[in-house]
């Protein structure tokens, strides 16, 4: 009605469990060239940005696995059969499977605007797929001249957890505090439905 586009941008469940269990490397190579459009940069050794995104933000995720208590080892409860590299191989497809397609798309309109919806597990400290849009441009395309102005993040209603956050407030960075270099702030902008209980912003806000 609004004639707005609808995007599929998440790769395929098989493939992600195939990335999981098996490795990136066997994933069927067309579809791997559709997912990882920039190889060049998806392989290069991850900046102290991204190294600390991947630390401290990507991997809270994991579930380690949970042998039962028989002590049969083989018997994992499924929720945390994942190894660290399974888990970390996943997700970083997902992310960059949707980081390419959005790359696809904006790469043949250059004026077009994109909104992407996704769990804000998957949008805070901004290293996400956000990140890997504009690793892509610069590599694939620097002429576009695409850089992290180009892209904000926005999170809708959060929780406390959803924020990685150890208390009752939002966490609004991850890194270390003597130096902003290495220091991940949250999303661009915090967005609230109704006004949020005052314990839950640590610090005034605009």
């Amino acid at each position: 009605a609004c004639g707005a586009e609808a995007l599929a941008l998440a790769p395929d469940p098989v493939d992600v469990e195939v990335a999981r269990r098996s490795g990136l490397q066997e994933l069927d190579m067309e579809r791997r060239e559709r997912y990882v459009r920039d190889v060049a940069g998806f392989v290069t050794k991850a900046d102290g940005a991204s190294k600390l995104f991947n630390e401290k933000v990507l991997m809270e995720g994991y579930v380690p696995p949970v042998v039962l208590p028989d002590g049969d080892a083989s018997v994992a409860v499924s929720a945390g059969a994942d190894s660290p590299g399974s888990y970390f191989a996943a997700k970083i497809l997902q992310d960059e499977a949707v980081a390419s397609g959005l790359y696809a798309w904006t790469s043949a309109r250059p004026k077009s605007f994109v909104a992407v919806v996704q769990d804000a597990e998957d949008v805070v400290f901004g290293g996400g797929a956000a990140r890997r849009f504009v690793r892509i441009w610069g590599g694939l395309a620097p002429e576009g001249g695409v850089t992290e102005d180009a892209v904000a993040t926005i999170l809708l209603d959060p929780t406390a957890k959803n924020t990685l956050s150890g208390s009752r407030m939002l966490r609004l960075n991850v890194g270390t505090p003597v130096s902003t270099r290495y220091q991940l702030k949250v999303s661009d902008y915090i967005l609230f439905s109704s006004s949020p209980r005052v314990n839950l912003i640590p610090r005034l806000m605009r």
